[in-house]
């Protein structure tokens, strides 16, 4: 076992949940221009969105290929030059009816499954990635999801206003969801790290140090 990344993993899974979304908020444009009062907003009523849809698919069939034939998905496990906008933060994505998982990071945590485990349960990683991205699907396809319906007025400059959507509050969201739907403890952003730690372990501890 990497007992470097036991300690990290051990050090994010008792971070609080809030602190995870202000870091996500934290990577939205116009972050800047949010007041106090809005980031609570958004992180509450994301989450409340991101439980509700959970909620609504939980009483049914939750198996990924009942849900990928279900909704005519299609999910590659893709190598690294197949993203559509390629980081190494972010190791998978929807776009069009279609779910990459990173080939690398899948077998980032396999490598790994001895230390994810016994920090964090059993559970298994593709779950984990496809939830997070079919909740994108469901901000695509059905009115109201994209960016938990949230829009605001910012004032960027004296007389200059504008109305934003956050991003972060479909990402907050959609990890609610899959929180919900695999019924795990973590944050799922976890994993992405856990991944980005055996190819850039630098970056990854950069990233623990912001989030903490």
């Amino acid at each position: 076992m990497d007992r470097k990344l036991a300690q990290i993993l051990n050090t994010l899974k008792g971070v609080p949940e809030e602190k995870w979304d202000r870091y996500i908020l934290r990577q939205d444009m116009f972050y800047r221009h949010y007041t106090e009062e809005m980031c609570g907003g958004i992180i509450c009523r994301s989450r409340q969105t991101g439980k509700k849809k959970a909620g609504e698919i939980l009483g049914g069939d939750t198996a990924p290929e009942y849900l990928i034939r279900k909704n005519g998905l299609e999910v590659r496990i893709a190598e690294d030059e197949e993203f559509l906008m390629p980081d190494s933060v972010n190791f998978a994505e929807y776009h069009d009816g279609r779910i990459r998982i990173s080939k690398k990071l899948l077998a980032a945590l396999e490598r790994n499954s001895e230390a994810l485990r016994s920090v964090l349960g059993s559970f298994r990683p593709y779950d984990i990635l496809f939830f997070h991205e079919l909740y994108h699907y469901y901000e695509e396809t059905e009115e109201g999801l994209e960016n938990a319906g949230i829009s605001y007025k910012i004032r960027l400059m004296p007389f200059i206003n504008k109305r934003i959507s956050p991003e972060s509050a479909g990402e907050i969201a959609a990890y609610e969801f899959t929180k919900q739907v695999n019924n795990i403890s973590f944050h799922p952003y976890i994993l992405g790290i856990a991944g980005l730690y055996v190819y850039e372990p630098e970056m990854a501890e950069e990233i623990v140090s912001d989030i903490t």
